[in-house]
């Protein structure tokens, strides 16, 4: 079995959580065709995949550790990937929930293991908050968040970063830029454009007049990076 460390995944027993998601679906489609086995971890159905990506019907927001410990020790995962959470259409109190509470947990089972899985997780450089016009943002800049989806998220990096310092997790955080592609969420800016030219086609296409497309001011300046990627 190779580890995480050699470069490749072949041989690797990966968890992804929320692995049905928009993020998800694709990390474990990645590292299925770099020959990973992979479980997915969602309360959704999973699309057709290949034949070594397992799916586990579980709701990760009313499992608690011990369930969740009982499933690692089942899998026994060299790589666990966090792609769950709660990004659009939620209050502060969702995302706290699908945010930091669920990585708390997650922490919390992966502790009760004998041999603790690499963890990674998913958090997003809105946990840095408004960045400077014309300036770069870098991984030591101290995080300001501004919105409720940036303050959860770096909650559940300050659990996995105190957990990795105090209690021996194996755990990074990717904090990733505005991820864009096909099937992005509609509750996203760019989710929300791509529906309505969507709906102005089939509009055109039965001769009817599309709606207009509005939308906030867009005054920030956002880095993208594409979900294949």
């Amino acid at each position: 079995m190779r580890s995480a460390d050699s470069g490749g995944a072949a041989g690797l027993r990966v968890v992804v959580l929320g692995g049905t998601g928009y993020l998800g679906r694709r990390i474990g489609a990645a590292l299925c065709a770099d020959g990973a086995l992979v479980h997915q971890v969602s309360r959704s159905p999973a699309q057709d995949g290949p034949a070594d990506r397992q799916h586990v019907r579980m709701d990760l927001l009313t499992a608690g550790p011990r369930e969740l410990t009982a499933f690692f020790r089942s899998v026994e995962p060299d790589v666990v990937v966090n792609a769950a959470g709660r990004v659009w259409r939620g209050d502060e109190a969702e995302m706290t929930a699908g945010n930091a509470d669920l990585v708390a947990c997650i922490t919390a089972a992966l502790a009760g293991l004998a041999r603790p899985p690499r963890l990674i997780q998913l958090g997003t450089v809105h946990e840095y908050g408004a960045g400077t016009p014309g300036a770069g943002t870098f991984e030591e800049q101290e995080p300001a968040p501004a919105t409720p989806y940036g303050r959860t998220k770096l909650l559940g990096t300050r659990t996995v970063l105190r957990a990795a310092a105090e209690g021996g997790l194996d755990g990074v955080v990717l904090r990733l830029a505005n991820v864009i592609g096909a099937g992005v969420p509609a509750g996203s800016l760019f989710g929300r454009v791509a529906a309505h030219l969507g709906a102005a086609a089939r509009a055109r296409d039965l001769g009817e007049r599309p709606d207009e497309l509005r939308l906030p001011p867009l005054r920030a300046r956002r880095d993208v990076v594409d979900v294949h990627d």
